[in-house]
Formats: C-alpha cells, structure tokens, sequence
C-alpha cells in the first residue's frame, strides 16, 4: 500500500524517508511489511503527506485510520472494517474494538472485570467505557492494553489512543484579563476531574 502510493506519486525511497523523517532502512521495511505496529510518530508523518487514500471516499487516509489499519481493524484494499460487528461504528469506538476482542477470544464480562481489577482500574471506570464514555486517562487505557496483551494482541499506547480518539476538550480556567473583562465560560477549576 504505501510503496505503491509513493511510486504512483513518482518518489523514490530516500526521497519518501526525507518527507516522513525517518531512516531509509526503516521505511524500506515499513513497506516491506516487516514493521507489524509502526511508530504513531511515522503514521501521522505519512498521514500528513496525504497520499495514501481510501477506496471508499478517494480522501486521504487520516493518522487514526492508518493506525487502525496497521492494527488489522481497517482493511486496507476496502477502507472497510474486517470486523463486520465493528461496521456501525463511524469512526470505530472504543466500545465496539473492545466487543470485538472479548468475542474473538472468548472473554466473559466477569473475566473481563477480573482483569481490570487486577491492573487497577475500577470497575465502574471499565463500566462507563463500555457505555461510550472515551478512556481519557493514560492510565485507563494502559490497563485495558494490559487485558489484550493477555491474549498475545499487544498495541503500543499511541493506537489504542487513536482507537479511543481525543476524549473530550475541557476548557482551562480564565487568565485574569478574561476574569476582568466578565468572560467566565469555563468549566470547573480547569481540571479534567
């Protein structure tokens, strides 16, 4: 995918590892194949360059689509998921990537509540993911990583992220100028709790 996109846009190999800024040995074997969960650095770096599309839209591929392809959930030649239980989730949530490894590796919702608890996560926090909320904090979706990495499915941080998606913008408290000038829409103290 990412040779023939970089050869239908006519550069070499050295020129394509110059425009992404990683070495000549590693994007060789990036199209190779041989690089199974690429650096989220490099994905976002060839998502920039826009020149790997999707066949459903003809738009570029974003950094959190690559990503998703480079973890098997996106089928490359498709722009389609591989999961057909993930299809009503656009863009692929949390919840359903979640789903999808607890069906395919038999994993009950006790056993999946057992393994939460035994990395630190609280029950009621694993509760409101799979109700939609977005795992915002690192240490949620470390411990969740930690449950697939059970089943030998390992993903660095920044895919699950990029599967979780941002999590919602909280806005930080007012400088004192905005105080001054009566603009107090803010949330809270400016903290994400």
């Amino acid at each position: 995918m990412i040779r023939a996109a970089r050869q239908s846009k006519g550069w070499s190999l050295e020129y394509f590892s110059n425009a992404v800024d990683f070495p000549e040995a590693t994007t060789r074997r990036l199209e190779k194949g041989q690089i199974d969960r690429p650096q989220w650095d490099l994905v976002n770096a060839i998502a920039l360059l826009g020149i790997i599309r999707s066949p459903l839209t003809d738009l570029p591929f974003t950094a959190n689509e690559l990503m998703l392809i480079a973890c098997e959930v996106i089928d490359s030649q498709t722009g389609q998921y591989r999961d057909s239980s993930m299809a009503s989730s656009q863009p692929p949530s949390f919840v359903a990537f979640l789903r999808s490894w607890m069906e395919r590796h038999g994993i009950s919702q006790r056993q999946l509540e057992q393994m939460v608890e035994e990395r630190e996560l609280p029950i009621q926090a694993l509760h409101e993911i799979q109700a939609g909320r977005v795992p915002i904090e690192d240490y949620e979706i470390f411990a969740i990583g930690g449950c697939f990495a059970e089943t030998d499915e390992t993903y660095e941080f920044e895919q699950l992220r990029a599967i979780a998606g941002p999590g919602p913008q909280i806005k930080q408290s007012p400088t004192p100028e905005e105080q001054g000038n009566g603009n107090h829409d803010h949330i809270g103290n400016g903290s994400t709790k």
